[in-house]
């Protein structure tokens, strides 16, 4: 697996976003992990793509969305017109003051929910105009282009969050509950060692009632069901993209011995850890 890190002086001065046309969009190993946020237009593409081993076919004229710190199989899927946005959470954070910004979209922190979006002609032409224009003005980039660019970006992200919302029933608008996205933001940064609701709840200094709440709101899951689901994904991504043998994933993962850890993946799975394993290596 390659590693893929963003290139903040690739065009000199410091610029936390980059774009490149889809047929350009190659890599020399057919599995990455970046440390950056991905947004992909795709007006013509064949084949399918495994993000942390969900696989998602593609249509023509479809939005992919991709977080960091993901495992992306490119081996079958074969991109031959539209735009790719690379960007770091910063580029908007900064912009806004709110360190929480990109976690407000339903579509890159979902646990369960697709990461892509199917768009009808109107709606595709109406956000790759956008794509366009952001990737002219990175390529020409001007002394006014970076707050330019985080307009568009913003007024994009927004179109895609209300367009994912009625295709995959989300909640729809921009959430702005601070404790629903601190929680967000604090599964992603810690779920390898706070795997309890009370770990959280303590963290944000609300109830466990109240974090509960808010996940059957915004997430249609309880507190618990998200916490799982989050820890069982990280789980697979060790199992499945690592070289460590099971224990050593039960440990990282901050079990407290490998046959809990056992339990935990095949109460979730119905399979052993080493299974698992052994059925996505053939």
């Amino acid at each position: 697996m390659l590693k893929l890190t963003f290139d903040r002086k690739k065009y000199g001065k410091e610029i936390l976003i980059d774009s490149v046309d889809a047929d350009n969009f190659k890599s020399p190993e057919n599995i990455i992990s970046t440390n950056f946020y991905t947004v992909g237009c795709l007006n013509k593409c064949r084949g399918s793509i495994e993000i942390n081993t969900r696989y998602t076919p593609f249509l023509n004229q479809s939005v992919i969305f991709m977080p960091p710190h993901q495992h992306i199989d490119l081996t079958k899927i074969r991109f031959e017109d539209g735009i790719f946005l690379f960007f770091e959470g910063e580029f908007l954070d900064q912009f806004f003051n709110d360190s929480f910004f990109i976690f407000k979209f339903d579509f890159f922190h979902s646990i369960d929910k697709p990461s892509y979006v199917n768009l009808s002609s109107e709606q595709f032409n109406s956000v790759f105009g956008l794509f366009k224009d952001i990737h002219s003005d990175i390529k020409q980039f001007r002394s006014d282009s970076e707050h330019y660019i985080r307009s568009l970006l913003y007024h994009l992200l927004i179109k895609l969050n209300r367009f994912y919302a009625d295709q995959h029933q989300t909640h729809g608008s921009v959430n702005k509950n601070l404790n629903f996205l601190r929680f967000r933001q604090m599964l992603e940064q810690h779920i390898k060692h706070r795997h309890s609701v009370q770990e959280y709840a303590d963290a944000l200094n609300i109830s466990r009632t109240h974090l509960n709440k808010l996940s059957k709101l915004y997430l249609g899951n309880t507190s618990k069901e998200v916490i799982r689901a989050r820890l069982l994904l990280e789980a697979k991504k060790e199992i499945l993209y690592s070289q460590k043998n099971i224990s050593e994933i039960a440990h990282d993962l901050n079990f407290s011995d490998p046959p809990n850890f056992f339990r935990f993946f095949r109460q979730l799975t119905g399979q052993s850890p080493q299974k698992y394993r052994k059925d996505f290596s053939k």
